[in-house]
């Protein structure tokens, strides 16, 4: 697949930026459009409840009185030494209340190998949906499978909600300790700069590179592509950064 953008702008000069994309696996009914499947280890004081007019879906609601876990029946499959993040959406509906996403890890027989605890909600405006956000965190050796769920606790007085649950495997600049990772846009830096290169046709055959050496070279993984034409014009070959490794992709005559 591929995953883009689009945008327009109909007046201004100043130019808009797009960046920071990223895919999600959906956990099965993590959304709980599809009601009360898939999540059939509840510990006591978890319901799934209907959101109510004019929304059509469900979320996971906790109750109370004091602490309790949810849990997803699904189990994908790792591999020891990935990096992965997970994330949920946290409703607060009193004070004394917090919710949060985390990750149970699990050898081939089902053994506990870790657990990882996302950022607990417990916090802000009543009513208001905040993110739990988990990791990037590393699979523990001997792990293969994972099970993703929401802890909550509340004083009883009104529910904990949760409800979207995803996770997905970390970028290259999300890792800890990557010597290629690269700011955001939303990093404390005054500018980005990018570098392009050119063949003779004025046709781009580096984008969004940096200069070493004198050289303008594949820059960001997230955005720097370096291509080559064929002899009708047409960008037939494609390479970028992964890590540190550069990736070729090649294409057919109708070009990329």
């Amino acid at each position: 697949m591929k995953i883009g953008g689009v945008a327009y702008r109909t007046t201004g000069n100043d130019p808009l930026w797009m960046d920071d994309f990223r895919w999600s696996f959906s956990v099965p009914n993590g959304d709980f459009i599809d009601g009360d499947t898939g999540w059939s280890v509840k510990e006591d004081g978890w319901r799934i409840v209907p959101n109510g007019s004019p929304n059509p879906d469900f979320s996971a609601a906790f109750y109370g009185p004091t602490a309790g876990r949810i849990y997803s029946d699904a189990r994908p499959v790792l591999r020891p030494g990935q990096w992965i993040s997970a994330s949920a959406m946290v409703q607060r509906n009193s004070s004394d209340s917090g919710g949060g996403v985390f990750i149970h890890f699990l050898d081939a027989n089902g053994n506990g190998m870790g657990v990882a605890r996302g950022t607990m909600i417990e916090s802000g405006i009543h009513g208001m949906w905040q993110e739990s956000t988990l990791g990037p965190v590393q699979v523990p050796p001997g792990a293969v499978t994972m099970v993703i769920g929401g802890v909550a606790y509340t004083n009883g007085d009104s529910a904990i909600v949760m409800d979207r649950f995803t996770w997905q495997y970390a970028r290259d600049e999300d890792i800890p300790g990557t010597p290629t990772q690269s700011p955001r846009y939303n990093a404390p830096e005054a500018v980005k700069t990018y570098w392009y290169d050119y063949d003779a046709e004025n046709r781009v055959t580096v984008a969004h590179g940096k200069l070493v050496n004198g050289q303008i070279v594949l820059g960001n993984p997230d955005v720097s592509y370096g291509l080559a034409y064929d002899g009708a014009g047409r960008a037939v070959h494609r390479r970028f950064l992964q890590g540190q490794q550069v990736m070729h992709e090649n294409r057919g005559p109708s070009g990329l």
